[in-house]
């Protein structure tokens, strides 16, 4: 299992948070940044699942915005072994508790992060 090499987030897959209730505008704003940097969107509802496509090459990006730590915390550990990463927006590695999860195959991470950055 490994992270897909890809540098560039054009034709790429992001997985956004399918939880709208509890961070509706900041969901909605990733998801425009996404599809205006090239990506491909596919909601799955499970946020290890979401990890999981990443960690094996078929996403480049999913973000959560009110994440729980039994929902995230497996799914970010096989990430970061295949060779993925996951931080909060901020940049700093994610760390069980935090409800806000970055997550991508590692090449696109810091360009993720300005994109949403810019957002706000």
């Amino acid at each position: 299992i490994q992270v897909s090499i890809a540098k560039d987030l054009e034709g790429g897959l992001f997985i956004p948070d399918s939880n709208f209730r509890e961070a509706t505008q900041q969901s909605l704003n990733d998801i425009n940044v996404m599809v205006k940097a090239g990506c491909s969107i596919r909601i799955i509802g499970c946020s290890h699942r979401s990890l999981a496509y990443i960690a094996s090459g078929r996403a480049l990006v999913a973000i959560s915005r009110s994440g729980r730590p039994w929902d995230l915390s497996p799914g970010s550990l096989v990430l970061q072994e295949a060779g993925g990463m996951s931080t909060n927006e901020d940049g700093e590695d994610w760390k069980q508790g935090s409800a806000e999860l970055v997550a991508t195959n590692g090449f696109v991470h810091s360009k993720v992060l300005d994109l949403i950055r810019r957002e706000q």
